[in-house]
């Protein structure tokens, strides 16, 4: 059985993805997603929690990124892989 911060956690990362590849803000996509999932409301805000933390540090979470991967430019590494780095990074 898939835990249900998994859930929110996959969501976090859809919500960073769309954001990333099509320019719209995160509280328009994550309110669209969260329409269409069903979660408690305590992985909603998780999720609200994990989204919008990403979000107000990313010039950070980036250059710390950066800093421990020179050779490559935070634009080459794949949107998926970047922002499951950006996750994994904000819940250190």
């Amino acid at each position: 059985m898939v835990g249900t911060r998994h859930k929110a956690r996959a969501l976090a990362l859809q919500v960073l993805y769309e954001v990333d590849a099509s320019g719209h803000g995160a509280e328009e996509v994550l309110t669209q997603l969260l329409q269409e999932e069903r979660l408690s409301e305590e992985n909603i805000s998780f999720t609200r929690e994990l989204v919008m933390g990403v979000m107000q540090n990313k010039g950070k979470i980036d250059k710390n990124i950066q800093s421990f991967a020179p050779a490559w430019p935070i634009g080459q590494i794949p949107l998926v892989d970047r922002n499951i780095l950006r996750l994994a990074i904000f819940e250190i």
